[in-house]
């Protein structure tokens, strides 16, 4: 699913992050977000320290993998 069709899409999945990442058992959520992460990040030219910290919080919520990892 690409979200180049809906230009708010990045703004609007900021909007409803939280600090309680739980993905979905599917893995969707854990695809969709960092999606339109890099979407934005190709049109911007920079991945924005919040969105690297959210990143590698899906991550390690999906993986079981540590932080410092």
């Amino acid at each position: 699913m690409t979200h180049e069709a809906n230009p708010n899409a990045y703004f609007i999945e900021t909007l409803f992050r939280s600090e309680r990442i739980r993905p979905e058992a599917d893995g969707t959520a854990s695809r969709s977000e960092p999606e339109t992460i890099f979407s934005n990040a190709l049109k911007h030219g920079a991945i924005p320290a919040a969105d690297k910290n959210y990143l590698a919080q899906l991550i390690v919520s999906a993986t079981g993998l540590r932080g410092e990892d």
